[in-house]
């Protein structure tokens, strides 16, 4: 007769952290032609592809190149912006598009209100689920003499990350950045 033995024993706990993924893309396209003293927007697409919720984060200010940069000022020239907290007497510098509602922001970086990109997307947005996405629009207004031709361009980048808090015992945790740039033609 045979009798099968059977015993238990205790394996070692193996914990994976999924590191978050986030993606920025440029939704706008490249090779639109706009004319000196025109506004123009470009719009750039925060896809949070990670595995959890989290607030995106714009590293700084629009970055203008190109060979026209020198006639680019940020911002869409207008007296006023309407900003999630009402009026405000400065231009629109940037825009940010959540399912259908667009909200206007007169700064990136203030810390203190809702007039700032930055501290809205931190403090006032709802987290960004995984699989979901913000599109953030950056304007800036092209000088009256601004040189026209083919070679003649204006760029703008963003950089952006996303942070998740922490939760359970996965630490809070940063992205790596993500940077994407519109080109674009100043024709007469």
């Amino acid at each position: 007769m045979c009798i099968r033995d059977s015993y238990t024993t205790v394996s070692n706990t193996v914990t994976t952290t999924v590191q978050n993924a986030p993606t920025l893309t440029d939704t706008s396209g490249s090779g639109t032609n706009y004319a000196p003293g025109q506004t123009i927007t470009d719009a750039f697409v925060l896809a949070n592809t990670g595995n959890g919720s989290g607030d995106f984060q714009l590293s700084g200010d629009a970055t203008l190149g190109g060979t026209d940069a020198a006639s680019a000022t940020l911002g869409n020239g207008a007296s006023t912006c309407t900003t999630p907290v009402g009026a405000q007497t400065s231009a629109c510098q940037y825009a940010a598009k959540v399912g259908s509602t667009t909200y206007y922001f007169t700064s990136l970086a203030s810390t203190t209100d809702n007039n700032s990109l930055n501290y809205w997307l931190k403090n006032t947005n709802a987290l960004t689920a995984a699989g979901s996405n913000i599109t953030v629009y950056a304007y800036y207004t092209l000088a009256s003499n601004a040189a026209t031709g083919s070679s003649n361009t204006v760029t703008s980048s963003i950089t952006a990350s996303v942070a998740y808090a922490a939760a359970g015992s996965a630490p809070a945790e940063t992205s790596a950045t993500q940077s994407a740039t519109e080109t674009n033609t100043v024709q007469a």
